[in-house]
């Protein structure tokens, strides 16, 4: 009998930025995507999302970025709804634009002489994630 390794289940804390969950997805900060400027190309601003204008640059919006593969959107907005009345601000970004924004945004980066590290080390988490949970075809959902 063929042990399924991580496959359905929690993923080894793979770094301290990121919130551990199901082999599907991974919860990150927003700033784990590099300065708003860079960012709010793939996950918007950097305060709520319900807010017609800029909010207050003193504030800390704890402002979530979900990676998800191998599940629909749909799934993925379930079980993280945003929710103004308590705070909840979700961004979503699927694996493949993560990626592709992560590669560009480091190269846009070095190419400025300022640190990837930041962006290196969500690249990194990504990959190692994904080699846990590999993607499957649309029918396996």
């Amino acid at each position: 009998m063929r042990k399924r390794s991580y496959k359905y289940g929690i993923l080894i804390i793979l770094s301290a930025m990121v919130t551990v969950v199901g082999a599907r997805e991974l919860v990150f900060p927003y700033e784990a995507f590099g300065p708003q400027i860079l960012a709010e190309k793939v996950i918007g601003k950097e305060w709520w999302q319900w807010e017609s204008e800029g909010g207050d640059i003193r504030v800390k919006y704890p402002i979530k970025v979900v990676v998800y593969w191998n599940e629909s959107i749909d799934k993925i907005r379930s079980r993280y709804p945003i929710d103004s009345k308590m705070k909840k601000d979700y961004r979503y970004l699927e694996y493949d634009a993560a990626m592709s924004y992560l590669q560009n945004a480091i190269g846009e980066m070095k190419d400025s002489n300022l640190s990837s590290k930041t962006l290196e080390k969500t690249r990194d988490t990504l990959i190692r994630a994904r080699s846990y949970c590999p993607p499957v075809k649309n029918s396996d959902r």
